[in-house]
């Protein structure tokens, strides 16, 4: 994450985890530029958003 006027992830939950997860690992992207957080599964995320502190 070089430039602070990067995009951000498009998952909802990207807002709410500001604060409770490392932003740089939110913002974590592939060779082509995809977020991977974008690329989990949607039962994973919601694990991590019930059981995450």
């Amino acid at each position: 994450m070089n430039d602070m006027t990067q995009e951000l992830p498009s998952t909802e939950y990207y807002e709410k985890w500001i604060g409770k997860m490392d932003a740089k690992l939110m913002c974590l992207q592939n060779s082509r530029g995809e977020f991977l957080i974008d690329n989990v599964e949607e039962r994973n995320i919601k694990y991590l958003n019930n059981n995450g502190k």
